[in-house]
């Protein structure tokens, strides 16, 4: 993994600068979806300690309890808590949404897991991770697996939204009973 990707250490003290920002924490990343959940949109100078900064296509790995498997790929830039990774792709041709996913596979958690440190709070290191082994995908392939993957996720959204539309009828039913 280290081959393909950089840890990122730009950090900024929220302290010195005002404004909106996007931040986010381990609790703004739900696990094993990569999905945002609840509010990151905050005033910079309510934060109040050292952050990490990321940028658009940034992997943000947890690496606090990982086997939560918190791993999203920014769609924008911001900060967010130091007990995230903030990973840059090396190649230009490496296609992040595809290593996001790797990432956050079973398989890949699994390796993870065999590296933590701490008892209390558990935690995995880069240097663990930058020795974990992954695939570099050609680019003709990597677009052949995200043709196919992307296609899935469709299928998958439309599931949860039918999903969601029959639990409200039910609820809505319960509801009159």
């Amino acid at each position: 993994m280290g081959e393909l990707f950089e840890k990122v250490g730009d950090q900024i003290n929220p302290q010195n600068s005002s404004g909106d920002v996007v931040y986010i924490g381990l609790e703004n990343i739900e696990s094993n979806s990569g999905n945002i959940v609840g509010e990151i949109n905050t005033e910079i100078k309510s934060i109040r300690s050292i952050k990490n900064v990321f940028k658009v296509s940034d992997i943000l790995y947890g690496k606090l309890r990982p086997n939560l498997n918190k791993v999203w790929l920014a769609d924008r830039k911001g900060i967010c808590s130091t007990d995230i990774l903030v990973l840059r792709k090396k190649k230009k041709e490496m296609n992040p949404w595809l290593y996001a996913i790797i990432l956050r596979s079973e398989e890949f958690n699994t390796e993870v897991l065999k590296g933590l440190k701490g008892a209390q709070l558990p935690r995995v290191s880069f240097d663990y991770l930058s020795k974990i082994k992954i695939p570099y995908l050609a680019e003709e392939l990597q677009e052949r697996y995200l043709s196919d993957l992307k296609n899935e996720e469709e299928v998958i959204k439309a599931n949860n939204k039918l999903i969601d539309i029959y639990e409200q009828k039910i609820f809505d039913v319960l509801r009159e009973i």
